[in-house]
């Protein structure tokens, strides 16, 4: 029995052979190409949420203009009217109105 114990416990003190350094270098290679691609695979993604979100803003920008300008070019003044700074500013029809969209 202790020869067993004391044969494992110089066997610890060993340095690791080749094989085994190169088998735990593999392994932690391996593990390095897996996060590799996953972030890869995350930036991928990313590059296309953001893509489609400019997409998406460009067109409702581009919505939102075309009514105001042909609005305009139609009446010749400004369709929105401008937002009071202060409640006390408002008569009291406009801020209950005003209350329901914020």
């Amino acid at each position: 029995m202790f020869r067993i114990f004391f044969s494992d416990f110089i066997r610890l003190l060993q340095p690791p052979t080749t094989l085994k350094l190169a088998e735990e270098e593999l392994e932690h290679a391996q593990r390095e190409l897996l996060k590799a691609h996953s972030a890869q695979e995350y930036a991928h993604h990313m590059a296309n949420y953001h893509h489609e979100r400019i997409e998406r803003l460009i067109n409702f920008i581009n919505q939102q203009k075309q009514p105001c300008q042909s609005n305009q070019l139609n009446s010749g003044t400004n369709v929105r009217d401008p937002i009071p700074l202060n409640k006390a500013s408002m008569s009291n029809s406009d801020a209950t109105s005003r209350k329901s969209w914020r």
